[in-house]
């Protein structure tokens, strides 16, 4: 009678383990799923713009949306002369919700001021950037860079007070590296 009330013990033991690791991997599983880049871009500008407005009174940087934003393309952090559609298209998503959160954006791509380079985007070329800002009268300059890992893309973004290189905002995420992500990186997924 004591085998059979320790083998019952046991295979209750094995169908609750076996429950329980088939219950983590469906958790896991909704981990992974296809990152929605538009919504995550967006959420990250209403962030770098929250954490701005609160950091104000340590920064001495009031954000104001009739004084214009400049938007670079985010580039490699490996190789900061390159960008991918990746960094293209996360700059381009950055400029659509500044402008939908009622802040002015300069559009990089109609100045002749600006390096572009084919291919490559729009960048910030420190020596250039007082100049350009001073051309603009930009008030923040929101840059970013991302590395490319085995699973995810890793993004830095900040949004710098051009006058003093201040960092007003800054935020990190990661993406998990998608086939539409590896195909926006241009890397082999």
């Amino acid at each position: 009678r004591g085998i059979k009330m320790k083998l019952s013990k046991l295979i209750f033991s094995i169908a609750l383990i076996t429950t329980l690791a088939g219950c983590q991997h469906s958790f896991m599983k909704t981990d992974t799923a296809e990152p929605n880049l538009y919504d995550q871009s967006h959420e990250v500008v209403d962030k770098l713009i929250s954490f701005a407005k609160k950091n104000s009174e340590f920064s001495g940087v009031s954000l104001n949306s009739d004084s214009p934003y400049i938007i670079a393309s985010f580039v490699d952090v490996n190789q900061m002369d390159q960008s991918s559609a990746f960094g293209r298209i996360i700059s381009e998503q950055f400029a659509s919700r500044f402008s939908q959160k009622g802040y002015y954006v300069i559009e990089l791509k109609l100045r002749k001021d600006i390096f572009i380079k084919e291919k490559e985007g729009e960048f910030m070329l420190s020596r250039r950037i007082k100049e350009i800002t001073r051309n603009h009268n930009a008030q923040a300059i929101i840059v970013g860079t991302y590395a490319i890992g085995e699973n995810n893309v890793y993004i830095t973004t900040r949004m710098i007070d051009p006058s003093t290189n201040r960092i007003i905002s800054s935020y990190d995420y990661r993406l998990p590296i998608s086939e539409d992500i590896s195909k926006l990186l241009e890397v082999q997924y």
